[in-house]
């Protein structure tokens, strides 16, 4: 794992993730059932965050963050040991860590928080004058 557990100031429900890159993240994963199939469905939130625990923005101000649901099945969960292995692996996918959730390369790099810190360092106004 490219990760250690750390803290940061204020009262904040994340667990909050030292990355190899030296980026701390928050995580927060709830569970719902949906009420249609029955079926339990993960949402995961990952954020870039300060020492203070708020939320990383780029140079256009909108916040550095992923998020998104996984519906899982029976089978999933009988594979990973329980809920609690399925909702390890969701969080491994938001990490851009190795997961057996089984996703496209393309849905990979839009959850996973390394990546979307990686664009946020590209934001801002583009060098028109050097483009030009």
């Amino acid at each position: 794992m490219s990760y250690t557990k750390t803290t940061v100031t204020g009262s904040w429900p994340d667990q909050f993730l030292l990355l190899d890159t030296g980026a701390t993240v928050g995580v927060v994963c709830s569970i719902q059932r949906n009420a249609n199939t029955q079926a339990l469905v993960l949402t995961v939130t990952t954020r870039q965050v300060g020492a203070d625990g708020t939320t990383t923005v780029d140079a256009n101000k909108h916040p550095i963050l992923t998020e998104f649901t996984h519906t899982t099945s029976d089978a999933e969960i009988a594979a990973n040991g329980g809920i609690d292995g399925v909702t390890k692996q969701v969080i491994m996918l938001a990490l851009g860590e190795t997961s057996t959730i089984s996703v496209s390369d393309q849905y990979k790099a839009h959850v996973d928080i390394r990546q979307a810190i990686t664009a946020a360092a590209s934001t801002g106004q583009a060098a028109l004058g050097l483009i030009l």
